[in-house]
């Protein structure tokens, strides 16, 4: 198309990552205070893990992200995959998701 003496050009770009998910739990306790425990076995190398996965709860419960405390990184703690392969969030992020819905 032409603007002028300008051509001005339509384009979509696209790509793919692949997100991979493994079995995980996760385990939600809502404490008398208002506040909620959410712990898995996962880690966290960089991502931001610790963030999303408290996010992730704290929607699922209807709570403010500084009531939800979330405790990772002890193989004690419900299982969940290695972090790497971009499948935490879709694999431990889905099992805290449950766990709170099931827990609210």
């Amino acid at each position: 198309m032409r603007d002028g003496r300008l051509l001005v050009g339509y384009g979509m770009a696209t790509a793919t990552w692949p997100t991979h998910r493994r079995p995980a739990t996760a385990r939600v306790r809502i404490l008398a205070d208002g506040s909620a425990e959410v712990r898995s076995a996962t880690a966290d190398i960089g991502p931001g893990t610790y963030t999303v996965m408290t996010q992730i709860a704290a929607d699922a419960l209807g709570l403010p992200v500084d009531k939800v405390k979330f405790e990772l990184g002890d193989s004690r703690l419900p299982e969940a995959p290695v972090e790497g392969g971009s499948m935490t969030v879709a694999s431990v992020g889905s099992a805290v998701h449950d766990a709170a819905l099931a827990a609210r």
